[in-house]
């Protein structure tokens, strides 16, 4: 069980199991990783500064890390807001996929520093279960280049791309079968599909296999992404509802927040929204 699911009574730490009902504690919030697209324009230092004032556990980097080479990584490093993952494009049109190519630059770069590479899968003319077996074929591939450098492979369900569905990507992953390849969880592309009410049945189907939970504030019916992409303090999806039914399930998994197109200033991004995320677990 994860150190945040311990509770905090008195200044000690004491597990769940220890505490009598109806005592007057508080959990402890879980680590939560920004993505990289609420500090756009910034340096690497500059976002590990504001990660660090804000209180963000690190970063989720919107592309596959490269270009920041090892003096990004080690900027982030020196405040403890390490890199946690990689966003890397893969093509499946052909039978042999066509990756990013920068990405074998980027595993040597975050060899064996606890990263996941989360995959968004795109195919042109293909689908079905040719598109499957492909998407299979490549995580199997990935992830035995992976292992090699300490690392996880997971798929992103992206709108509109190949893989598109949380519980598409769950088949998939669940068929490769493999302790470093998962899925990650996105509410705002899970919105443009589906409501929440069949959402606690996913998660736990997927729970094996699930390495990311990605939030954001998001307004119910939403169809468009200035309303489906919103601060954690804004709209009125209740994504707290999500985190505490898989801490309640005992997820071992990792917590990001989405910031794509949302307006304001970095500082005040983060700053509002992480603010969103502790006052959840008072």
């Amino acid at each position: 069980m994860k150190t945040h699911l311990i509770m905090r009574v008195f200044g000690l730490l004491l597990p769940f199991s220890m505490l009598l009902g109806g005592s007057a504690v508080a959990a402890e919030a879980p680590g939560l990783y920004a993505f990289g697209n609420g500090m756009n324009g910034m340096s690497p230092q500059q976002q590990a500064t504001l990660l660090k004032a804000t209180g963000y556990a690190g970063v989720k980097l919107n592309n596959s890390g490269a270009a920041i080479g090892e003096a990004g990584r080690d900027a982030f490093k020196k405040t403890n807001t390490p890199v946690r993952s990689l966003y890397v494009k893969v093509d499946v049109s052909q039978p042999t996929p066509q990756y990013d190519p920068t990405l074998e630059k980027a595993m040597d770069i975050y060899a064996n520093q606890k990263v996941d590479i989360l995959f968004h899968i795109h195919g042109k003319g293909v689908g079905g279960k040719v598109a499957d077996e492909r998407i299979v074929q490549m995580l199997r591939e990935s992830a035995k280049k992976a292992e090699a450098k300490g690392m996880r492979v997971a798929i992103y369900p992206h709108y509109n791309f190949l893989v598109e569905r949380f519980d598409h990507a769950t088949k998939l992953v669940a068929e490769v079968n493999q302790k470093n390849v998962g899925v990650c969880f996105n509410l705002c592309h899970y919105l443009k599909h589906e409501t929440l009410d069949e959402l606690e049945g996913k998660l736990t189907k997927a729970m094996p296999h699930l390495f990311w939970c990605n939030l954001n504030g998001a307004k119910q019916g939403g169809k468009h992404w200035k309303e489906l992409i919103l601060r954690l303090d804004e709209g009125d999806v209740d994504w707290a509802k999500i985190v505490r039914f898989l801490e309640k399930n005992d997820f071992q998994g990792e917590y990001g927040q989405q910031f794509y197109n949302i307006p304001g200033t970095p500082q005040e991004k983060l700053q509002k929204s992480f603010e969103a995320w502790k006052k959840a677990f008072k």
